[in-house]
């Protein structure tokens, strides 16, 4: 999306959390064979295109162009949320406590 956009302070939080995030998916995904690596590496990287289009909304001056991106980056929620909740049920390996003697 063409639009006019400015330099701003605040992208640097969020930009530090993509650079973390990115290590840490690396890392996972070196690691996907151990319980909850995938799922993990997985959330890292949706978390990265979520993050990318809010700092592209973060440095966008007009209204469309804040919308469009606002609209582009939060269906990168529901995988997202999925994809922790995948990672959380198999690294805590719940079939280990939840058995029926248990």
């Amino acid at each position: 999306m063409l639009g006019a956009y400015q330099y701003t302070p605040a992208i640097w939080p969020s930009i530090f959390t993509l650079i973390l995030l990115t290590v840490l998916a690396v890392y996972a995904w070196r690691r996907r064979s151990l319980p909850g690596a995938l799922p993990f590496a997985i959330y890292c990287l949706l978390g990265v295109l979520f993050l990318a289009a809010k700092v592209i909304e973060f440095l966008a001056v007009d209204f469309e162009t804040k919308v469009f991106w606002f609209n582009l980056e939060y269906p990168w929620w529901m995988p997202g949320t999925t994809a922790l909740t995948c990672f959380v049920l198999e690294y805590a390996w719940p079939g280990r406590w939840v058995t029926r003697r248990t």
